[in-house]
């Protein structure tokens, strides 16, 4: 009797385990991979950062990043809480793989705050990565940017603003022709790049004048029609995809709830933009259908 127990046992941990490493070998090797499950993570990870209950967020992010290419969230900054949390606790394994996406994909340059941080000073330590290594990964990032899109979401950007920051220029009338010139210019950009975060367009590093929010404000201000009709799948599955982080994905759609609470009648509103929540448990199930984590 014991031995067919202790063969249950092997049998059950051995399939575990293989269930373990088929997931890991699917998130790896699979393009499509979810991320919505990463952001709700990520997120509780930052609240147990910001109660100090350092530990907890540590083993959140470090299992994550096993199965998860890690990204940068607007806010959270989860490459960094990894970085100094895997110091603290003498965890090295996956701070050259963390730095490395940290430069490749988002131009950050980490590597620059030695001298006068003595934290970073740590981390770069503990990566083992030379000054060579670290100028080879710029480069390595700055060869992806595509310099003509990037000046195009500049153009996009000043166009949107053009006739909207008050002053002799301020024209509401203007609006939705401007509008509709950046939606269809932004459709063809989805269709053909996917969305363009900074490993296609830069934005995190201090010399270049595309930022991040460039993107996230164009996308508030697009005609719901539009949005409904040809960018509806196309953002979910960049959203899935990591590609669009899920506060600029709500707060694009609660704007155009809003603003069209006429025309939209089977939408939960996420409590994103200068609307009271009326039904809490709706809203939090919503958001978490979308990675965010409940008001």
């Amino acid at each position: 009797m014991k031995k067919v127990l202790l063969l249950m046992f092997v049998g059950i941990g051995f399939l575990s385990s293989c269930k373990t490493n088929a997931l890991k070998k699917d998130i790896v090797e699979n393009k499509e991979v979810n991320y919505i499950p990463y952001y709700l993570k990520v997120y509780e990870a930052k609240n147990y950062y910001d109660s100090k209950e350092f530990e907890k967020s540590f083993n959140i992010l470090d299992s994550l990043f096993q199965y998860y290419e890690p990204i940068e969230t607007p806010t959270i900054y989860e490459m960094e809480i990894y970085c100094e949390l895997a110091v603290k606790f003498k965890k090295y394994s996956e701070i050259k793989k963390v730095l490395r996406v940290m430069i490749v994909k988002y131009g950050r340059k980490p590597y620059e705050i030695v001298g006068s941080d003595d934290l970073w000073s740590d981390i770069i330590l503990h990566s083992k990565y030379t000054k060579s290594d670290f100028e080879n990964f710029h480069k390595e990032y700055l060869k992806k940017i595509n310099y003509s899109l990037k000046d195009t979401i500049v153009e996009m950007f000043k166009r949107d603003q053009l006739y909207r920051k008050k002053g002799n220029n301020y024209n509401p009338s203007k609006f939705d022709s401007i509008d509709k010139i950046n939606g269809s210019i932004f459709f063809s950009i989805i269709k053909k790049y996917g969305y363009p975060r900074e490993n296609i367009i830069g934005g995190m590093e201090l010399n270049n004048s595309v930022k991040p929010s460039f993107l996230s404000t164009i996308l508030m201000h697009l005609n719901y029609n539009f949005y409904n009709q040809n960018l509806k799948d196309l953002l979910f599955n960049e959203l899935k995809k990591g590609k669009i982080n899920p506060l600029d994905y709500a707060t694009m759609l609660d704007k155009f709830y809003v603003q069209n609470t006429d025309k939209i009648t089977d939408y939960t509103y996420m409590g994103t933009y200068l609307k009271p929540v009326n039904d809490t448990i709706k809203t939090n199930i919503a958001r978490k259908n979308i990675g965010l984590p409940k008001l």
